[in-house]
């Protein structure tokens, strides 16, 4: 079996590195007990790797893609505070940015931080 080829940088990363294991290995590290073994597996049929870039799939399939773990600041401040932003409620800005294509794993709970603790909208 041939595997796709994937960016040095999704390996490398502590968010994908075992989930692209799984992907091209078709099962878990040896490493990780049973249940965690299980759980990733589950976890990672969500993900595909299409062109060396690493894409999550949503709830109706359509491919989102996958930010590394210095994209996000960027992504986040242009959808919160930038020509696509409005200082805007967390949720709201969330589901713009998945509406943009985009994704990683600490998605909400990284928008809900910012956002909650952005001073204009704490007083709008």
């Amino acid at each position: 079996m041939v595997t796709p080829p994937i960016s040095q940088a999704f390996i490398e990363s502590p968010w994908y590195a075992d989930i692209i294991y799984v992907l091209q290995n078709l099962q878990a590290p040896p490493e990780l007990s049973r249940t965690k073994s299980r759980f990733l597996k589950m976890k990672s049929l969500k993900f595909c790797i299409i062109d060396n870039g690493m894409f999550w799939k949503n709830h109706e399939g359509i491919l989102l893609s996958c930010l590394l773990k210095e994209e996000p600041n960027k992504v986040l401040q242009e959808f919160h505070a930038g020509d696509c932003g409005g200082y805007i409620y967390w949720k709201t800005t969330a589901d713009k940015i998945l509406r943009a294509s985009f994704y990683w794993p600490t998605l909400f709970s990284v928008v809900n931080k910012f956002v909650t603790s952005c001073h204009k909208c704490y007083i709008f």
